[in-house]
């Protein structure tokens, strides 16, 4: 596939939208999966990002679905063209479902950040040396439906702002909580990211984003991942998430050939050779 439109709109804007690119087959599944898994209680509380509205069910988890969504061969190989990553690890995956709250529209951010601060030279680097994150959407989300909020264009005021302040504890710290200010961010540029179920949406953690709640009346089910080149240090040695790329054997005789041979030989590396330009 072509990705020359997606990975100028990654660089320009921060993010890029694959439109339609899950069947619906596979939404399908993604949404009974999330329903089974609360249903039973597998969803996360306060401390991993959940709420009375907002259920998660974070990594590990011990279904094929994981392991059928990790070696979708599509996503590696943007995941690697925009990473210029040939040994691309996965850092995280996350269900979530996120019901209407009962509160009249608008719907507005419910706290601007960046997901972990990089410097330009991180975000350069061949390979990169920063993660980067999926979005899949398992049903349609329009304005007010628990969409995601982006600022376009922000990493380009995010990543000369972390380079002046990065290097030490307290500037990490201080980036991390300041980032509006520091690197002096209009909010009123924020929009929705208004999508149709199957759409994948694809940002740099540095772009500037937010959730916000379902004022709607339809519940919004998402899938969440992310990956990292293997060489990437800082990445690996985050506090959280924690590393969940490790998939029982059940998972892995379940996933296409090359992929699986891949999680056995190298630390369940995901390796698939994606020829980078």
């Amino acid at each position: 596939m072509d990705f020359t439109q997606n990975m100028e709109e990654l660089e320009e804007l921060g993010y890029t939208l694959l439109p339609r690119f899950m069947d619906r087959e596979t939404t399908a599944d993604i949404r009974r999966f999330i329903d089974t898994a609360i249903a039973n209680r597998q969803h996360s509380g306060a401390e991993r990002g959940g709420s009375t509205f907002h259920h998660r069910v974070c990594s590990p988890i011990d279904h094929p679905i994981t392991a059928q969504l990790a070696s979708d061969r599509r996503i590696l190989e943007i995941a690697g063209k925009s990473l210029r990553a040939e040994n691309l690890r996965l850092r995280q995956q996350m269900f979530m479902l996120t019901n209407p709250c009962g509160e009249p529209p608008p719907s507005k951010a419910d706290g601007w950040h960046i997901d972990t601060p990089f410097t330009t030279e991180e975000w350069r680097a061949t390979p990169s040396k920063i993660f980067i994150q999926f979005f899949y959407y398992c049903s349609p989300v329009k304005s007010g439906g628990a969409a995601t909020m982006v600022v376009p264009g922000s990493h380009k005021l995010t990543y000369p702002a972390a380079d002046a302040i990065l290097g030490s504890e307290e500037g990490y710290r201080k980036f991390w909580g300041d980032t509006v200010e520091l690197a002096q961010i209009d909010l009123s540029r924020g929009r929705e990211v208004i999508v149709d179920e199957g759409d994948v949406l694809i940002f740099n953690p540095m772009t500037l984003h937010s959730g916000s709640k379902n004022v709607t009346d339809t519940p919004r089910y998402a899938f969440h991942c992310s990956f990292y080149d293997q060489s990437a240090e800082k990445v690996r040695n985050l506090p959280r998430p924690t590393f969940y790329d490790i998939f029982s054997e059940n998972m892995i005789a379940q996933m296409p050939p090359r992929p699986a041979a891949a999680f056995r030989t190298i630390g369940f590396a995901i390796r698939i050779g994606v020829q980078c330009e």
